[in-house]
């Protein structure tokens, strides 16, 4: 299990979004590479990552980045 303590005392923090559940972060920066076709957990795991931003959240999607190219 995550200490929360040590975590805020982080300046970067790496971790699953399975383990974010119940922590905030001021800034969050999550990548998925999902497609428009989620999985009832896949669903469940993204808004758990997106809502831990208590200020800033950039998602990134692989997928949708590289699509014009």
């Amino acid at each position: 299990m995550l200490d929360p303590n040590t975590i805020k005392n982080s300046n970067l923090v790496i971790i699953p979004s399975y383990l974010a559940k119940g922590l905030e972060f001021d800034f969050v920066i999550v990548y998925t590479n999902l497609d428009n076709h989620y999985l009832e957990s896949e669903k469940y795991l993204f808004y758990v990552a997106v809502t831990r931003a208590q200020h800033e959240l950039i998602v990134y999607n692989q997928k949708l980045y590289f699509k014009n190219f």
